[in-house]
């Protein structure tokens, strides 16, 4: 498959502990072109300009203040764009900011550890059973 072709995946998150979790988990979808934001870089900005069928946002990131960012960009995309934000279970104020900014799929630190490989299968169009 051509990588202009390939569905893409936003993932902000500078956390290096997540960071190698999903690198762990990127095999389960081969297919799937993998664009990071860096500190200092706007969410919504390389978003836009790389066009993903998913963003993956560490919720509770200082350096990338995800939440206005996301909000922008699912005012700007809408349904075009999943966005899947993960945080720690006990912080219920950023859950309720998550929902208000559009998130689509909320799941503690602990559940996307768990779920990551499905959600990266999910971005890439894959399922289980043509797998």
């Amino acid at each position: 498959m051509e990588p202009s072709q390939r569905p893409r995946a936003v993932f902000a998150v500078t956390d290096m502990f997540f960071m190698s979790k999903i690198e762990a988990a990127l095999p389960a979808a081969p297919e799937l072109e993998v664009v990071w934001v860096s500190q200092g870089e706007s969410i919504a900005e390389v978003c836009l300009r790389v066009r993903p069928a998913m963003v993956l946002a560490d919720l509770q990131d200082q350096a990338l203040n995800p939440l206005p960012e996301l909000a922008r960009l699912k005012s700007e995309l809408g349904s075009g764009i999943r966005i899947v934000g993960f945080l720690p279970h006990v912080r219920m104020d950023l859950r309720e900011g998550a929902v208000q900014a559009g998130v689509d799929k909320i799941l503690t630190r602990s559940a996307i550890t768990k779920l990551l490989p499905d959600i990266l299968m999910e971005a890439a169009g894959i399922t289980r059973a043509n797998r």
